[in-house]
């Protein structure tokens, strides 16, 4: 007798030595109990004979292990860094959950920021890691599984793990500062860039899925940092870096060889294997930018990349004009004044074949994405120095008074970007929102099944796309840009779909 007929087998028992005591009424519900039981047994028997394999599996997190290395080749000399991009190989040793890249680097000069006319002269010393690239080959095909700029790591980790570290969040307080203000003064700093291989959201038994199984790849995967020169991040000549000093964190997992044995088992097993033998499930993160053209005011179709199934969607704006922003969106109806259609913003949507499947406006993703985030308390105005702690680590965002900063303390959920939407408005624009598909985004549930993934096998299989659309604001130079960042899941997934 299995452990699961055990279980049955006693809870009857139970139910019948309960109906022997109470007499014959309780004695037929203790039949009844026996037919649903009996149902249940069938409904466990029937998994069991599509999923072979998962009998007596454990559904644990595996033994973690987390080590940092200091690659020789992200820490050169003083700050010849700046403006190259340097490669590095991870061992193979263990599946990856998460890569951290810690950052630390000294303004030796403080430097004010350029009237910004691209994206990461806007995002100033947020910029400094300009790209993260990681390449492999799992045998099959080699591969970039993340393809992201830095700005856009540390967005995507704002919405997807509840929040950036301290230091981190100092930064994204100090690259908001307005143009002409000491945007980021003489100090030592740190900031951290996050990689989760793995949502956050989903837990066990299919987080183990999700890993990067670097174990099972014939060759080392490697990890290419693209950092940017001064002139790139929008510092004029008078602004100096001293020093840069780079750690990368992997925190991995011990596979077993029943736990081996088990995804190999039950990914191949049923109507629906897995493509990917060894049980894992393959991803990728990915960021595409869209530039719109110069003139447009027309509806715009931007194609997001298929196939596969997205766990989330991260979407970061940049409005164009005479100098880029991110204190409105990109829209025709930016809504920051009546004038403006306040209330009546443009709507956007995501479709596939002339079928909707969600509609929106950029606020309405904005408040979604904040009902899961932690509530800062409102605190009056306080005066302190941008490289020290704020009064009990609350949420800000950086303002200049009289051309020196200071920080402003703020009931806003942290996010980006820190500003408003327009002076006396009390809430920011939505240019950093995501699209949650994972958990739907309010529904607070962990994401063990993924029946909810925006499906983009389907377009793919028959000859369609999935698009983002809507109507954007016509700018006269430097062009609006809008950036997608999302993590797919391929191949068949329908076995962690189906009832």
């Amino acid at each position: 007798m299995n452990s699961l007929e055990l279980f049955f087998s006693v809870i009857f028992s139970g139910i019948l030595l309960w109906a022997l005591i109470q007499g014959g009424n309780a004695l037929i519900l203790a039949r009844r109990w026996q037919q649903c039981l009996k149902e249940a047994a069938r409904i466990v028997g029937a998994v069991k004979a599509e999923y072979p394999g998962c009998e007596g599996a454990r559904n644990e997190y595996l033994e973690q292990r987390i080590n940092f290395f200091n690659p020789p080749q992200f820490n050169l000399a003083t700050n010849t860094i700046l403006g190259t991009a340097q490669r590095w190989s991870i061992d193979r040793t263990w599946p990856i959950e998460e890569i951290y890249i810690c950052v630390n680097y000294d303004v030796t000069t403080g430097f004010t920021t350029t009237s910004p006319t691209t994206p990461d002269m806007y995002d100033n010393i947020l910029a400094l890691l300009q790209r993260v690239t990681l390449e492999v080959n799992d045998g099959r095909q080699p591969r970039k599984v993340v393809d992201v700029s830095g700005v856009g790591l540390l967005e995507y980790a704002s919405q997807v793990g509840w929040n950036l570290s301290a230091e981190t969040l100092t930064q994204v307080a100090i690259s908001n500062n307005i143009v002409g203000a000491l945007a980021v003064p003489v100090g030592v700093y740190q900031q951290v860039y996050r990689i989760p291989c793995t949502n956050p959201l989903i837990g066990e038994p299919l987080r183990s899925r999700l890993y990067l199984p670097v174990h099972t790849y014939p060759q080392d995967p490697v990890l290419t940092l693209q950092f940017n020169s001064m002139a790139g991040m929008g510092a004029p000549s008078t602004g100096a870096i001293g020093t840069i000093r780079v750690d990368v964190v992997l925190i991995r997992r011990l596979p077993t060889p029943e736990s081996e044995a088990y995804l190999r088992a039950t990914g191949a097993a049923g109507k629906y294997p897995l493509t990917n033998p060894s049980g894992y499930i393959d991803w990728d993160l990915i960021e595409t930018p869209y530039s719109i053209p110069l003139g447009t005011a027309t509806e715009q179709r931007l194609a997001i990349a298929t196939p596969g199934n997205y766990i989330n969607g991260l979407v970061r704006q940049y409005k164009g004009g005479a100098a880029l922003t991110r204190n409105k969106t990109i829209d025709v109806d930016v809504g920051d004044t009546i004038a403006n259609n306040l209330g009546l913003e443009t709507k956007w949507r995501l479709e596939t074949g002339g079928t909707v499947v969600k509609e929106f406006r950029w606020k309405h993703l904005r408040f979604m994405n904040d009902q899961t985030r932690p509530a800062t308390p409102l605190t009056a105005l306080t005066a302190v120095a941008p490289t020290l702690p704020t009064p009990t680590n609350q949420g800000f965002v950086a303002i200049a008074s009289a051309g020196s900063p200071t920080i402003q303390l703020s009931n806003q959920a942290i996010n980006f970007p820190g500003g408003m939407q327009a002076a006396t408005a009390n809430y920011r624009a939505a240019t950093s929102v995501m699209l949650n598909f994972i958990t739907d985004g309010v529904s607070g549930e962990v994401g063990n099944e993924l029946g909810s993934l925006l499906d983009c096998n389907t377009p793919a299989n028959n000859g369609l796309k999935m698009e983002l659309i809507g109507t954007p604001a016509s700018v006269a130079t430097n062009p609006s840009v809008l950036f997608w960042c999302g993590h797919r899941l391929f191949g068949d997934i329908r076995k962690f779909q189906a009832f």
